[in-house]
């Protein structure tokens, strides 16, 4: 689908939590090279957790918990390009997380699960994964195109000058 330089370059995660995502939660066997080709899943593994790390209620743990847990949930999605399927990450309380899928809320103090919410949630998050994967592929779709712009331009200028 996307290169990985393509697809985490200004993502926003940082080297090092990048190359956890990889290793720990992708099961890559460390940072895969920026040419490799990430597949759908995969890159939205990558924008789901670039979105977490935005959410500055969340600590580095609780980032790290819920995409140990929903990962296998986005692998599996399947991610339908204007179809009416939604699949939603929902935090209740800044505390409860839930997607589509599950039954229950992850509890975020703890890592324990829940059938069911203690009491009626005051907050709720809802996160579109699927308009998430949407404007995410469509941004890397353009970072793309001006990518081989400037290499077929810098190509041309580099013969120019021979």
């Amino acid at each position: 689908m996307f290169t990985v330089h393509t697809v985490c370059h200004r993502c926003g995660l940082d080297n090092l939590q990048l190359r956890a995502l990889f290793k720990d939660t992708l099961g890559f066997a460390g940072m895969p090279n920026a040419e490799h080709v990430l597949t759908g899943p995969e890159c939205l593994v990558v924008w789901v957790a670039a979105m977490l790390g935005r959410l500055e209620f969340l600590s580095p743990e609780q980032r790290l918990l819920i995409m140990d847990e929903v990962h296998g949930a986005i692998m599996s999605m399947a991610v339908q390009h204007g179809g009416p399927q939604q699949n939603i990450l929902a935090i209740a309380d800044g505390r409860f997380v839930t997607w589509t899928g599950h039954t229950g809320y992850l509890d975020l103090r703890d890592g324990s699960s829940a059938r069911e919410l203690p009491s009626p949630a005051l907050e709720t998050l809802a996160y579109n994964l699927t308009v998430l994967y949407d404007r995410s592929r469509r941004q890397c779709e353009a970072r793309a195109q001006q990518e081989r712009r400037d290499a077929n331009h810098n190509a041309d200028t580099a013969e120019s000058t021979s």
